[in-house]
């Protein structure tokens, strides 16, 4: 399991409209799973061509990612426990 500041970030490379209300939330930060684990996807293919993904990350292949760029995708692709110990750290700032 990566550290709290390697989660941080990856979490700040994944574009907001994906880390913070991709469905919808009116409330703040939603970042729930499903928008956390496709912007990941953003990162990976970010790192790779080395400029942000601007794209829509749903139209990235993960078994693509898998493997033709796996220490990429080892290195930023976050786990549901590193998700879970990240939203954790947020709703107590």
């Amino acid at each position: 399991m990566r550290t709290a500041e390697q989660v941080d970030q990856i979490m700040a490379g994944i574009p907001p409209a994906w880390r913070d209300r991709w469905c919808g939330g009116e409330n703040g930060t939603c970042a729930c799973l499903g928008c956390v684990y496709t912007g990941s996807k953003a990162v990976v293919a970010g790192k790779i061509a080395g400029t942000p993904y601007r794209g829509d990350p749903e139209g990235i292949s993960e078994d693509a990612l898998r493997r033709n760029h796996p220490d990429e995708y080892a290195k930023y692709m976050l786990t549901r426990d590193e998700w879970a110990a990240w939203w954790a750290r947020q709703a107590t700032t």
